[in-house]
């Protein structure tokens, strides 16, 4: 404050009209300010000053919140979807980059908005809570495509992997409009769903296959959205080598096609290819678990691999081109 009275004096305040609470005491009010540690709470709110003489000089009404957490729920080609925490009895004022400056474009009692590119290209924003017709902190400004938020999905990896089974961690940015998600198996019937989650509420999800198959396994999300519109996650590969520690595939492979080779040690294995009459035609070290063989090296026919074990052991294969 500015003032020209000396002396001691109090702090009080008064929250949504309420009763008169001391702030603390002023030892010097020529000093012009006072530490208040401000109580835990979002709302408007008053300060008064009482001073030697008796006299109340009364500040102008001010909020009290903390910033909000403004997030990204989904980032789809057409539209996405920003959310953040309540606070408290208040409506929410929506800010986007101008050409300079943020400027309001909206006001919702929702903790949600979608907005549509076409309508709004920016990149950048941000929320505050309108408290009593005041506007309370403003949250940091965000920008939407460094949340790494996709159209829906933001994660999904293999967490781990056991002898049997190979589990599975993935995470939603928001449920909004969203009415299943879906395991799925890529299986010789197509893709395959291990299992469906109806009108999920959380964001976070785990899943597991007890059933590997030898070699490549393939997996993806799904969801539906209530506009019955379908979309997927990316592709997450499991290798799973119980018998075989170095697997061919396709076999038979077509003329022309890739080779596709897994292994399941890096740099353990060397494979010797020989035609049908035993003539050497390459060797290959297998210095990563996927490898993949030039089509070219190949014409229709019958060929011999020879898989040799750093550790000691060796093992015949058989590849037939078609």
């Amino acid at each position: 404050w500015i003032t020209t009275i000396t002396g001691t004096g109090e702090i009080e305040y008064s929250i949504g009209g309420n009763n008169w609470v001391t702030a603390g005491i002023i030892p010097e009010i020529a000093n012009q300010y006072f530490k208040w540690i401000v109580p835990d709470s979002v709302i408007t709110a008053v300060l008064r000053m009482k001073t030697t003489s008796g006299k109340y000089i009364v500040s102008d009404t001010f909020t009290i919140s903390r910033p909000l957490q403004l997030e990204v729920g989904y980032q789809c080609r057409d539209s996405f979807l920003l959310y953040w925490n309540a606070a408290g009895p208040s409506s929410y004022r929506l800010y986007q980059l101008g050409n300079k400056n943020l400027q309001s474009f909206a006001e919702t009692k929702d903790t949600s908005i979608q907005l549509f590119i076409s309508q709004h290209p920016s990149i950048y924003y941000a929320v505050a809570p309108i408290l009593n017709g005041k506007e309370g902190i403003r949250s940091m400004t965000i920008n939407i495509n460094a949340k790494g938020v996709g159209c829906y999905f933001k994660t999904f990896f293999l967490q781990s992997q056991t002898a049997s089974a190979a589990i599975f961690t993935a995470s939603l940015g928001s449920t909004f409009g969203l009415s299943e998600i879906s395991f799925e198996k890529l299986t010789k019937n197509g893709w395959t769903s291990l299992q469906t989650i109806a009108f999920p509420t959380m964001l976070i999800f785990s899943f597991r296959d007890n059933q590997l198959l030898q070699g490549e396994n393939r997996y993806r999300l799904k969801i539906k959205l209530t506009n019955g519109s379908v979309m997927y996650s990316n592709t997450e590969v499991v290798y799973y080598l119980p018998v075989s520690h170095v697997v061919l595939y396709p076999n038979p492979v077509q003329a022309g096609s890739p080779l596709t080779i897994i292994s399941n040690e890096a740099g353990r294995y060397e494979l010797t290819f020989l035609d049908a009459t035993g003539r050497v035609l390459f060797r290959k070290l297998l210095n990563s678990n996927l490898a993949t063989i030039n089509p070219l090296l190949f014409s229709k026919g019958i060929y011999f691999i020879k898989v040799h074990d750093t550790k000691g052991e060796s093992f015949n294969n058989k590849l037939i081109v078609f």
